[in-house]
């Protein structure tokens, strides 16, 4: 297979959480490990994406050893009624995601699905990598007006290498739901641990959350409660922000984790 013989390892926390279950499991893949120096040769890598040995496009593989991405509604965050929402641009929101990633493939490719409930396009930037934006179709919800995959150009990256990249992607009038509202990610990589962090305004604090889960490339299903969460509650003595954390560690390939709350 082309391409395989520069993968030069996989991390043992990924052999462990990922490859080993599906094995126990009898996922009928076949996967041949053959050491020689410090390489590892896959075989049938392209049979089940849900393995995480390639994404869904097919793409070649990379993996994240942490990413954090944190929505912050506490600078220039507004509240907005339904009719102001939908004429100018007045509230904005700010996502900033840090990604601590490797690519085991000169031809990797980092990927990441952005979708806006605002009828306002979002704007991205990203201090360490150039990014390719393409239109999106495979947008489930209703609710999503924009939708998009940002591509990050991580060619002169080195293999099995760490490096950051980074990202901020402004949201206009978004996150502005009279009860309640909602962030989620896709993990569209094999991914160690995930934090999702919401940071809220100081006049308007949630009161409730849920944290939830849902398999991204099943349209009909429904978002669930997640088992067991890690959360992390906390608030800034200063400024009186409240902020909620969640830490997955190992979550699923091609699934939505989504933080809801209630104002």
């Amino acid at each position: 297979m082309q391409g395989s013989k520069q993968i030069s390892k996989l991390n043992s926390w990924y052999l462990k959480d990922k490859v080993q279950p599906a094995i126990v499991a009898g996922i009928a893949t076949v996967i041949a490990l053959l050491i020689a120096g410090t390489f590892v040769v896959y075989r049938q890598w392209r049979s089940n994406p849900a393995l995480g040995l390639l994404d869904d496009a097919g793409e070649p593989l990379i993996l994240i050893d942490k990413a954090t991405v944190s929505l912050d509604l506490t600078k220039e965050w507004k509240e907005l009624d339904e009719k102001q929402r939908k004429e100018v641009k007045a509230s904005k929101g700010v996502l900033s995601g840090t990604f601590v990633t490797r690519k085991l493939h000169p031809d990797a490719k980092f990927g990441h699905r952005l979708g806006t409930t605002s009828r306002f396009q979002p704007e991205w930037r990203s201090a360490t990598h150039v990014i390719q934006a393409k239109k999106d179709d495979r947008k489930c919800s209703p609710e999503v007006q924009h939708s998009y995959m940002l591509y990050f150009d991580i060619s002169k990256e080195p293999i099995d290498s760490p490096f950051d990249l980074l990202y901020e992607i402004d949201f206009w009038n978004a996150h502005n739901g009279e009860k309640g509202d909602w962030h989620a990610f896709y993990v569209a990589h094999p991914t160690k641990q995930l934090t999702i962090k919401v940071s809220f305004p100081p006049n308007k604090p949630y009161k409730s959350y849920e944290v939830k889960s849902v398999d991204g490339l099943d349209c009909n299903a429904k978002p669930v409660p997640h088992e067991n969460p890690n959360v992390q509650e906390g608030i800034d003595e200063k400024t009186g922000v409240k902020t909620i954390a969640w830490i997955v560690d190992s979550p699923k390939l091609h699934w939505i984790y989504r933080i809801e709350w209630k104002w």
